[in-house]
């Protein structure tokens, strides 16, 4: 089964539907235009499934061209029958402005029957209207109660949101070995910042014993989809030789891949040079071009849903 579309959005998340590889690629084959015709065949049933499904097509142009106002109008049909992911979907368009305009107290409105239903995207994101005070009063403690609901239903942004929490003390006691517990979780979805930030909490020894071979692992996993602070991180730890074997070549390729982003990667790139041969920064170079294009092809695999 393949997720046809994927879309984080700084606030809200728009819950998706997973249908079979042919329709990996929202457009107008033959396989997505029969898709189509069935959601609508239900939907002029009345069937809240289907009501939901013909939203979808519309939004993301699956069988149809798309059509934001078209989607938030089914939506709205199968929202009012209590479908809870076309009620957090409702709230995603008017926290976005998609399809209508923008009305941040309406979104929280369709977040919260979505919520109060037990779904967890409807939870996170009627926690993330609470944390940034988005049509509603600013309240971090509400904020960590709806992120836990969805955490607790398994959801790794919602894990990561209670353990940032833990860490900071924002909407609840600071408490490291929490922080690390639920970091944990997140992290064994492959979740990059979880992962990125368990590196963090054992290099510092925050919640967990210290351990810079736990710390070059977290990072190393990060580090290779994509994260560039976890690329330096790593850069750091190949080219000091701390908890691992000292390997300029390994530090200078993640310097490389990190500095696009990260001016402290730019600066020990800089440094690291002058004590390496042109050899040794040709073939770094090579193990960095190399680097590249795996984590372009893992970024590539996540876009398609696979």
């Amino acid at each position: 089964m393949t997720i046809v579309a994927r879309a984080l959005i700084t606030g809200g998340i728009i819950a998706l539907m997973v249908l079979s590889a042919p329709y990996a690629n929202a457009g107008t084959s033959p396989e997505e235009v029969k898709k189509f015709e069935d959601f609508k065949e239900g939907a002029n049933n009345g069937d809240a499934k289907a009501l939901y499904g013909l939203g979808f097509c519309y939004f993301y142009g699956v069988g149809v061209t798309a059509d934001k106002v078209t989607s938030v109008s089914w939506w709205s049909k199968a929202a009012s029958q209590g479908h809870p992911a076309a009620q957090c979907n409702l709230g995603y368009c008017y926290e976005n402005g998609e399809g209508v305009q923008v009305d941040y107290v309406k979104a929280v409105g369709w977040f919260r029957k979505s919520a109060e239903q037990g779904y967890f995207l409807g939870q996170y994101n009627l926690g993330q209207s609470f944390y940034n005070g988005k049509g509603v009063v600013k309240d971090l403690a509400e904020a960590v109660a709806w992120y836990r609901k969805a955490a607790e239903q398994g959801y790794s942004q919602a894990q990561l949101k209670i353990g940032n929490s833990y860490i900071s003390g924002e909407g609840l006691e600071k408490d490291f070995v929490k922080a690390t517990q639920w970091y944990h979780k997140a992290s064994a979805q492959g979740l990059v910042d979880a992962q990125y930030n368990l590196g963090q909490c054992y290099r510092q020894g925050k919640g967990v014993t210290q351990s810079h071979s736990q710390a070059f692992i977290y990072y190393l996993m990060a580090a290779d989809k994509g994260h560039h602070k976890a690329q330096t991180m790593i850069g750091n730890y190949y080219a000091e030789g701390v908890g691992i074997r000292r390997d300029k070549k390994s530090a200078y390729a993640y310097y490389s891949l990190a500095g696009t982003t990260d001016h402290v990667a730019v600066s020990n790139l800089n440094i690291l040079k002058q004590s390496m041969t042109e050899k040794e920064i040709s073939d770094a170079q090579v193990m960095a071009f190399e680097l590249k294009g795996k984590i372009e092809a893992y970024m590539a695999s996540i876009k398609a849903g696979n």
